[in-house]
């Protein structure tokens, strides 16, 4: 069973949840905007070293196919369970990627690996520590 997206866009996991970073590139302007995910997953009893290294095998196989992709992070959390961070470039690229045939079969593959649908809370980017995006001041 897939979620309401056909599938997700999350990506690398790593060594003791640390995640690769993909190198920036120049920043989308103002009316584009960084848009992503953050997913809350809540891997099957045993299986959370399986779904980092799901997440490390996107990082490795499917970034460099997704168009836009530019950060993402896995975080264990202390409740248990864990949150997913993918960022794009834009809204488009976002979805883009998200209807690709290749993403959702390894989105069927990470599904086998959760205990239920991923809690999906997309939205743009509208600020972050250290990151200057287009048309915001950074405070």
């Amino acid at each position: 069973m897939v979620s309401r997206k056909q599938s997700c866009p999350a990506s690398s996991g790593g060594e003791a949840g640390r995640v690769g970073r993909q190198a920036r590139g120049d920043l989308p302007t103002k009316e584009e905007g960084v848009y992503g995910t953050i997913a809350r997953i809540q891997p099957k009893r045993g299986r959370e070293q399986d779904v980092i290294r799901h997440l490390e095998r996107w990082n490795k196989e499917r970034r460099p196919r997704a168009k836009g992709a530019r950060e993402s992070y896995a975080y264990k959390l202390e409740k248990g369970g864990m949150m997913l961070v993918a960022v794009f470039d834009s809204k488009e690229s976002y979805f883009a990627n998200a209807s690709d045939p290749e993403q959702d079969r390894w989105y069927r593959q990470f599904r086998e690996l959760l205990e239920a649908d991923p809690e999906w809370n997309d939205g743009e980017v509208v600020g972050a520590v250290g990151l200057d995006l287009p048309g915001r001041e950074v405070a």
